[in-house]
């Protein structure tokens, strides 16, 4: 899974939406509905890529459609460029679903396709599709929405307090990458950090997220006051692969 794209309003969508949209909390979630029966397969292709940025979508009409666009796709002989790129971009959209019944569709592309890219892209929509139903339940959640808090914020907050380990690094390179340091973002990020401290057995994919959360803190423009927390790391730390990362961040 590749987790590389920004959380952000779908600008290029042809529809004025409200907040309140009839298919989800999703605001755009009409509009996207609308895009993948008549919008053209560029405007599929935008589409489909919103759809897989953790979203929150959840409606079924939206993935079934998909569904459908997907199966279209794939029946013809020969698709075009534009045609192969759709299918790329329609599979991980339709996998952000988390929802097994579609397992059969990626199957099907798989077995089927003549292109070795597609049959790969299915492989990998498989993949895609068990780990969003590990996601899904932080991604749906409202845990840390508040007034005054961005949308992005609560969901990097919920991804890092869950421990679901890959996509609590997802939150934190956006959060370094767009210089986010949010009080109450950090907080939940030094208590991770802390909680490993006394851990001699790290798994791979927490020991990442743990060294990408060291570099996180000590890349603030106030780095200063969070050396404190990384000096204890690099010296009390009972993983050694944690401990070295924190002497990384240190420079030591």
């Amino acid at each position: 899974m590749m987790i590389q794209k920004l959380i952000r309003p779908g600008l290029f969508l042809m529809l004025a939406v409200s907040a309140q949209a009839s298919l989800g909390n999703n605001p755009y979630a009409d509009a996207y509905l609308e895009n993948l029966k008549n919008g053209s397969l560029s405007l599929q292709i935008k589409t489909c890529e919103k759809i897989h940025d953790f979203s929150g979508i959840r409606n079924p009409a939206i993935f079934d459609q998909l569904k459908l666009n997907l199966l279209e796709l794939a029946a013809k002989e020969k698709p075009n460029r534009e045609e192969q790129k759709a299918l790329i971009a329609c599979m991980p959209a339709l996998a952000s679903s988390g929802i097994n019944t579609y397992e059969s569709v990626f199957k099907q592309i798989a077995e089927t396709t003549k292109k070795r890219k597609l049959r790969k892209n299915a492989e990998l929509a498989l993949v895609e599709l068990d780990k969003f139903q590990r996601w899904n339940p932080v991604i749906y959640s409202n845990d840390y929405e508040q007034a005054g808090r961005s949308k992005n914020n609560a969901l990097w907050m919920r991804m890092v307090a869950s421990s679901e380990w890959d996509i609590a690094q997802y939150a934190i390179e956006q959060a370094k990458t767009f210089n986010e340091y949010n009080l109450d973002f950090i907080i939940l990020v030094e208590e991770q950090l802390q909680a490993a401290v006394p851990a001699s057995e790290i798994e791979e994919a927490r020991l990442e997220f743990l060294s990408l959360s060291l570099e996180y803190l000590m890349a603030h423009p106030e780095f200063g006051k969070y050396t404190s927390l990384v000096n204890d790391i690099a010296e009390n730390s009972k993983n050694k692969k944690f401990k070295k990362a924190a002497r990384k961040a240190l420079n030591i």
